[in-house]
């Protein structure tokens, strides 16, 4: 028998309206010093006249590892981190694998909280710094400490407390285990935050354990601190489409998006944190705007070279004998490009860019792969009145 291959429900559900949507669009230009905009520079921080310029590169997180120890005397780990700019609470992570049959662990005193600017991660704890961890001695009454979770994975895990010792020091003795511990603090964008955590070995070379955060954003969902620069714009109504202008260092260039959507773009049955953000990305895009290497020459601006212009001189007095040393005929690069994202009806997207860099041997910079934004605009849904939005 033939089956039913119409998607179960379908008859039963009424016809769908059309809903009219009333659009404004809101626009936005470099330095980008608005009070809902984020500007999260990770790769490049200079003195730029031609937009904002934005470099996606991936570089792994920081972890502190505990390789090499005197075996059974205390060992500090410690590092410091800065929260994306998305991040609102982050999880203090331990991970414990590859121990050795024989090998006695023991962690304790687990720390994590706010730290000045100029703090060096070398030296011992501010005093006066307010743990965030709320059982920083993973205290409990049985494997799993209180405030925080337990996953485990192959071996035995013998886990059991460590009572204060000689050293003052209180944690878990652990031995042949793989497990991983977590627990949540808040944190706040902009404020560094230090992760420290005790820990001795019966092995010399453990290899065993590792300190690091993972971020989330206020849905929940993780966040990454090892993407590279990006811009962040929020808008009180759901956004639904971005435009990004600017130009590439080197062409041609690409534009991504990742948008948020509101509760309502999702129906019963979506994997939520597997969509959110959605992510969208434009190539191609072609226009360059005049790097250092180009613009400047000691040819004077009446040999039919353009004259530095006068903004340029003020932020750079240097360049005041200078001229430009091309003309529109000699470099057809020069220009502008435009990525037009229309996307769900969202509180908050997220733009990354760079450049395609091909790396021809002539270009004196052939690995520049930023791209600046110069302008954003962003075009918002207000409803109809008497509309109602969701499904």
């Amino acid at each position: 028998m033939k089956k039913n291959l119409r998607i179960k429900g379908y008859p039963f559900d009424p016809p769908q309206a059309r809903e009219e949507l009333r659009l404004r669009t809101f626009e936005y230009d470099m330095p980008f010093n608005y009070s809902n905009i984020t500007v999260y520079r990770k790769e490049y921080d200079g003195g730029e006249f031609h937009g904002i310029e934005l470099f996606t590169r991936n570089e792994e997180a920081l972890k502190v590892e505990l390789t090499r120890v005197v075996p059974g005397e205390w060992t500090r780990m410690q590092a410091v981190y800065e929260p994306p700019p998305e991040a609102v609470r982050a999880e203090f992570r331990v991970e414990v694998a590859d121990m050795t049959p024989d090998e006695i662990l023991c962690i304790a005193d687990a720390c994590a909280g706010e730290v000045p600017d100029g703090w060096n991660p070398y030296d011992d704890l501010p005093a006066g710094l307010v743990n965030l961890i709320a059982n920083p001695t993973f205290a409990g009454s049985g494997p799993c400490p209180r405030g925080w979770t337990l996953d485990t994975g192959l071996g035995e895990n013998r886990i059991t407390p460590l009572k204060r010792d000689a050293a003052g020091h209180a944690g878990l003795r652990i031995e042949r285990a793989q497990i991983a511990l977590c627990t949540e603090v808040p944190v706040r964008p902009g404020r560094r935050i230090v992760y420290a955590l005790w820990a001795k070995s019966t092995n010399k070379l453990p290899k065993t354990v590792w300190l690091f955060p993972r971020w989330k954003n206020q849905v929940g969902g993780y966040v990454s601190d090892s993407a590279g620069d990006r811009i962040i714009v929020a808008e009180e109504q759901p956004i639904v489409r971005v435009a990004v202008l600017g130009s590439a260092c080197t062409p041609p260039g690409y534009v991504m998006l990742e948008a948020e959507p509101v509760e309502e773009f999702y129906r019963r049955g979506d994997f939520v944190r597997c969509t959110a953000p959605l992510r969208f990305r434009q190539g191609g895009l072609w226009g360059m705007h005049l790097r250092a290497d180009q613009w400047g020459t000691g040819i004077k601006a009446d040999f039919g070279y353009e004259a530095i212009p006068a903004g340029m001189i003020r932020r750079y007095p240097g360049t005041q004998s200078l001229s430009v040393k091309t003309r529109a005929q000699e470099f057809p690069f020069t220009g502008m490009s435009c990525a037009v994202f229309e996307i769900p009806g969202s509180r908050r997207v997220t733009i990354y860019a760079g450049s395609e860099s091909p790396g021809w041997l002539s270009d004196n910079f052939p690995n520049d792969d930023h791209y600046s934004v110069r302008t954003i605009r962003t075009t918002v849904a207000v409803r109809a009145p008497g509309r109602r939005g969701g499904r």
